[in-house]
């Protein structure tokens, strides 16, 4: 008989301790996260993340949430695990845990699900963005999908390389730098079938890049599928938010998030992490077109235009209509 997963401590979260800790590259921790009884911890889909608060260390500082995507394996792991690069104060406060810390996390959500009816798969990686990349690799390796992979990064930061080629029976190419990276995706693409499904995980310039040179070979928008590790840097301009159920409306600056504008204005809207990653500023949207720059909301719910995250999110247009 299998164990009954792990029980959440609160609605949509779970109690996990940290029992392991390695190094797979220059500057990256790898964490393993299991139940504090050892039960199985509940499935996901390759490609979910969590949501991590560690508790603030001193009495001045306040706890930090930031989202991680599981590496694997998927169907009732007894552990969790988690791959981490210090590039920030949140990042190297994780890096400082040691093995027995408790901390809370959120149950597994995805946006970046592998299609199960695609003849193939290229998974294409940008540095720390492997990770899930990996879990889809993890997962096609025991279900006999087939796949190729693409893992462009730094030197020394070749993060899961050997765990790559076992799980992609050596059909992996790394790229050290971006040098190569068009001529690599024309010529993986040319080689697969032709009706492939490519999944990137990385910074805003590859996924670009993936997308320009899909669409320039005739690859369908709706077989490219793309995730962000940050929040893309764009341009911003000033735009207006009318509060349907209060009547008022809000001028938003270009240098000024819509959650600043909202609580400048005294609109109280709940927020945590202020960077787009873990929905709890999410606000219903009833007018105008959105400019989402989160990593929350799902390909599907970004597409419906009827929530956004005000932390990052902005109007796609002079105007946006909110129900608040």
């Amino acid at each position: 008989m299998t164990a009954s997963p792990a029980s959440a401590p609160g609605p949509g979260s779970l109690t996990v301790e940290v029992i392991g800790i390695e190094r797979p590259a220059d500057g990256i921790r790898q964490l393993r996260l299991a139940a504090p009884d050892r039960r199985p911890l509940p499935s996901f889909v390759p490609g979910s993340s969590i949501l991590v608060t560690v508790p603030p260390e001193h009495p001045d500082e306040v706890e930090v949430v930031r989202a991680y995507t599981l590496i694997g394996p998927a169907f009732e792991p007894d552990a969790y695990a988690i791959a981490v690069r210090e590039i920030g104060a949140g990042s190297r406060r994780i890096h400082r845990l040691t093995v027995g810390r408790s901390l809370t996390v959120s149950l597994p959500r995805s946006g970046f699900a592998p299609v199960l009816a695609a003849p193939e798969h290229l998974l294409i990686a940008g540095g720390i963005g492997v990770t899930p990349i990996l879990a889809h690799a993890r997962w096609h390796h025991e279900t006999g999908g087939r796949i190729t992979a693409l893992h462009v990064h730094q030197p020394g930061r070749d993060a899961y390389r050997d765990d790559l080629r076992m799980l992609t029976a050596g059909r992996v190419t790394h790229l050290v730098g971006r040098g190569g990276v068009v001529e690599e995706l024309e010529r993986l693409i040319g080689e697969a079938d032709p009706a492939a499904h490519l999944y990137t995980c990385g910074p805003d310039g590859l996924v670009r890049t993936v997308e320009e040179v899909a669409e320039r070979l005739g690859v369908t928008a709706d077989r490219v599928h793309s995730e962000l590790f940050t929040t893309p840097e764009r341009p911003s301009e000033p735009f207006t938010v009318d509060l349907r159920n209060s009547g008022r409306s809000i001028e938003v600056a270009a240098d000024q998030s819509l959650l600043e504008a909202l609580e400048a204005a005294g609109v109280d809207v709940d927020s945590q992490c202020r960077r787009g990653v873990c929905g709890r500023c999410c606000i219903p949207v009833s007018g105008g077109s959105i400019d989402h720059r989160d990593l929350y909301l799902s390909a599907r719910e970004r597409a419906a235009g009827t929530e956004m995250m005000p932390c990052v999110s902005r109007a796609l247009g002079p105007a946006l209509e909110v129900a608040l």
